[in-house]
């Protein structure tokens, strides 16, 4: 009786075929449910990703906090272990072997093949009005820089709050510091913030607000977002949306001529059926 199969499989679609690929993997996977907890292995969110919470008004849109933030990955190869509920609190561990991959072009290449090169540790506080998260990922990526990919060791920490003051009300706040170990290179640190709040003026209709920065001294690098929107409840399950975005991207690394400063906007309109 203690003792269950957990699964999942989740697809992505792309429906107006503007990738290479039609679908793609996201969250699935197979595992059991035990008197420890959840204990799967798969394709899934980082423990860092899933901090996040409910705190990203936008997530999934054009106006999505991954903009601006290093920590939204989704790990492959992934073993998890998910506490049980603990009066609230719940933990997370995430392992990941490399599998062979070689990261980055030559001559700074490094071939991943241990079996923790990724791995991850959070815990998170839910509580009535009250939403809380500390997690760290030791991870590597691989940063595009013109023709070639850069490799990199990548450190991240995240520190979420989420506040329902009503229920009407929400307001939340994000910090992230990352560490960019760069085969052959500096290493170089980044600190990423999102602040963000919803206010249902009806039953129907919620406005939404966001702000969201990464600022990087080591890197001469500082992006800054800023998005408006609205929600209209169709019904139980559908939810139409409008927002405008706006951001900024200073890019002036030393030694470098082909500086980035450009500011964008963008507009959306969408829906969101959940079934």
């Amino acid at each position: 009786d203690s003792l269950s199969v957990i699964y999942q499989m989740e697809v992505g679609y792309d429906a107006d075929g503007d990738s290479s690929a039609t679908f793609s993997t996201r969250n699935s996977f197979l595992g059991l449910g035990t008197q420890v907890g959840k204990i799967f292995a798969g394709r899934y969110d980082s423990v860092v990703k899933l901090a996040e919470g409910k705190i990203d008004q936008f997530n999934d849109t054009v106006a999505d906090m991954d903009t601006v933030f290093l920590g939204q990955r989704r790990n492959s190869n992934s073993l998890n272990w998910e506490s049980m509920d603990l009066g609230g609190i719940v933990v997370r561990a995430q392992v990941a072997p490399g599998e062979d991959d070689v990261v980055g072009s030559v001559p700074n290449t490094k071939t991943k093949d241990g079996l923790t090169d990724t791995w991850g540790l959070s815990a998170t506080y839910k509580q009535d009005a009250l939403y809380a998260a500390l997690a760290y990922e030791k991870s590597y990526t691989e940063v595009a820089v013109g023709p070639l990919g850069v490799g990199a060791d990548l450190k991240t920490m995240r520190g979420s709050l989420g506040l329902n003051v009503s229920s009407n009300v929400a307001l939340g706040a994000i910090v992230e510091r990352s560490n960019l170990d760069p085969y052959g290179g500096a290493d170089g640190d980044l600190m990423s913030y999102l602040l963000s709040g919803k206010f249902g003026v009806s039953e129907r209709v919620a406005l939404k607000a966001q702000a969201g920065m990464l600022d990087s001294s080591d890197l001469d690098l500082d992006v800054a977002t800023l998005t408006l929107g609205a929600d209209y409840k169709l019904g139980d399950f559908t939810t139409a949306y409008g927002l405008v975005s706006a951001s900024d991207t200073d890019f002036d690394p030393a030694g470098t001529i082909n500086d980035v400063d450009e500011s964008g906007m963008a507009f959306s309109v969408g829906m969101i059926h959940k079934f």
